[in-house]
């Protein structure tokens, strides 16, 4: 992501989005907001930020796929780390 997204006020000091990704924001309380209201960034496109956001999450959700399936041929294998 190029540009942080904030949330809420909260957001403002956190740096777990620069260090690992906007997902790391969907198990945080600031991201539980009312999407109904108006978005006050002036000059971030929200569609964009959704846009990378579903990104990210698949990349994440592929990337707990892999680490399933490699589990599983280790347990296969009998090999144990």
């Amino acid at each position: 992501m190029k540009k942080k997204v904030n949330f809420h006020g909260g957001c403002l000091p956190c740096t777990e989005q620069k260090d690992k990704g906007l997902a790391y924001c969907v198990g945080c309380c600031y991201f539980e907001a009312d999407w109904s209201l108006p978005n006050l960034s002036k000059d971030n496109s929200w569609e964009k930020v959704q846009k990378e956001f579903a990104l990210e999450m698949e990349e994440e959700k592929r990337h707990k796929e892999r680490v399933r399936k490699f589990a599983k041929l280790l347990a296969y294998l009998k090999i144990k780390i």
